[in-house]
Order: structure tokens, then sequence, then C-alpha cells
């Protein structure tokens, strides 16, 4: 079951994905649990937002390296969710992708 900060286009894409986490939290980001934004973590994970961030930019590293499809979708309010599949466009790779904490 996907959370809502992840949408599916390719559900292979996604479980390939999966297999490249490495921990809990990239796990979770994947199936949309987490922001691929780090907006959803809270308490003592706030205080360690910068380790999170790498964390993230490692993952996306793999998936780009594995030559999976995913991207960044902005939407409503600046809300960034990570989508799997290819877009009718070009997919950006994580270098073209600015994520902010």
């Amino acid at each position: 079951m996907n959370g809502e900060w992840v949408k599916v286009l390719d559900p292979q894409a996604q479980q390939k994905a999966l297999h490249l986490t490495r921990g809990r939290y990239q796990r979770e980001v994947i199936l949309g649990t987490h922001n691929i934004s780090g907006s959803t973590l809270s308490g003592k994970a706030r205080d360690y937002a910068a380790r999170y961030k790498r964390s993230r930019e490692a993952l996306l590293e793999r998936l780009t390296q594995a030559q999976i499809p995913w991207s960044i979708e902005v939407q409503a309010h600046g809300r960034k969710i990570l989508v799997f599949g290819e877009k009718p466009d070009s997919r950006p790779t994580m270098w073209d992708i600015i994520i902010e904490d």
C-alpha cells in the first residue's frame, strides 16, 4: 500500500526501488510514508534533518544509477511527491532538482 507522498505510474519501478533501500527510512520514502523533501520528519528526527537529506540523496542516486524511472512532482503549495514511472516529457535526474528541507 502506498502513502500520500508517492505516485506510482510504473509499479515495477517502485518494486525495483524497494530493493535498493538501506534502512526503514528509505523504504518509507519509497512507499510514500515520508516525503522526499523531509517535511514529514518530526521529534528528534528533525534534529538530524541533514543526515536524512543525505540518505534521500544517496537513495535517489542509486535509483538513477539503476536506471529506475523517477521524478519529483511539485503540487499545490510546493508539496513534493515522488513519482515512479516515465512521464511523456523527459525525466529529470537528481542533479536537476533541488530538494529543500
